[in-house]
């Protein structure tokens, strides 16, 4: 779907979920949205919760060749490290209470914000390194999203 109003009229939602997901969460909070506003909304919705229930590509981290269940991101950091359900991601010599689980669209986001005071360019990082760690490819092109969340 391609939005139909403002700054980014003719853009495909996907595209935009990954350049802008700043734009995106605000367009998720606007209320009493209705035709073009309305339709994004829910399109942003369905793709998100579409990259939500993807699992996760890789093996574990830990090095225990277990699949990976969920990410760990140090704090003011959009690097994501998969750990399987077993193994500890401060195994690997992170400081207590530095690290941020990340299994959704919703997790990336919030680490942002409570790390890195909502900055722009990491949420825009750790979005797209979470869709590549459930498998997008490392280039966001229209075919590589239209296959990665169709």
């Amino acid at each position: 779907m391609k939005l139909t109003f403002g700054k980014y009229k003719g853009t495909e939602a996907r595209k935009l979920l990954f350049d802008d997901p700043a734009y995106v969460r605000w367009l998720l909070g606007e209320s009493g949205a209705s035709g073009g506003m309305l339709a994004a909304q829910k399109e942003f919705t369905r793709l998100i919760a579409a990259l939500d229930k993807k699992p996760f590509a890789g093996d574990c981290a830990g090095g225990c060749k277990q699949p990976a269940t969920r990410a760990s991101a140090y704090a003011n950091s959009p690097t994501l490290f998969s750990w399987c359900d077993d193994c500890d991601p401060y195994s690997k010599g992170a400081l207590p209470g530095k690290l941020r689980t990340v299994r959704t669209y919703a997790d990336a986001e919030r680490h942002v914000n409570l790390t890195a005071e909502g900055h722009r360019a990491t949420l825009k990082a750790i979005i797209r390194e979470l869709a590549m760690e459930k498998g997008m490819a490392k280039r966001f092109t229209a075919s590589a999203l239209a296959a990665f969340l169709p």
